[in-house]
């Protein structure tokens, strides 16, 4: 054991030390994104995968579209062996919420429009693969009737007030049972 390093005694240059070994573990073990391709078969299944994921979660997801690619990173995954897929897309749905409904469904006519953030975890060896995504995308309309959720049909008014749409002409475009 050196006691002194560059004029330190014992025990700083001990601490020196440890904290030096703690930053470079820490920056062996931080992930770094490398960008990736939309065109990578490994991207587009990923991509593939969150969207008919993302589908699942809601009736009123069901045509939910990717209707642009922005951008595509990847990285090793920090636990285990597997890599995790950042995928940044603009999001599309119009809802009508037509039947079959889940028995619990909460679905909500409307449009929504967005750029969200996809990751996909993918396994490895297993093939496991699971998705997250930034913010659940919202639809502009009223819950559709027969849900758990319908208050009965919105006077136009109702649906101004609801939703923020004041930027639309009084009486709106036409019926609101056609969203």
């Amino acid at each position: 054991f050196v006691p002194l390093f560059f004029g330190m005694s014992g025990w700083k240059t001990l601490f020196t030390l440890l904290c030096l070994a703690l930053a470079v573990t820490y920056t062996d073990a931080k992930v770094k994104r490398k960008a990736a391709s939309f065109d990578d078969k490994e991207v587009t299944k990923a991509t593939d995968f969150a969207l008919k994921e993302l589908r699942k979660l809601s009736d009123s997801y069901r045509d939910m579209q990717i209707t642009r690619k922005i951008k595509a990173e990847k990285a090793k995954s920090a636990f285990g062996d597997g890599t995790n897929y950042f995928l940044t897309v603009e999001l599309s749905c119009q809802s009508l919420c037509k039947p079959p409904l889940s028995p619990a469904s909460t679905c909500r006519r409307g449009n929504y429009k967005g750029v969200n953030e996809l990751i996909v975890f993918d396994k490895d060896d297993e093939g496991y693969q699971g998705f997250a995504i930034d913010e659940f995308p919202q639809m502009d309309g009223e819950y559709a009737p027969g849900t758990p959720s319908y208050k009965g049909p919105m006077s136009y008014e109702e649906y101004v007030a609801a939703d923020g749409h004041e930027d639309l002409p009084p009486g709106g475009y036409g019926s609101h049972d056609e969203l």
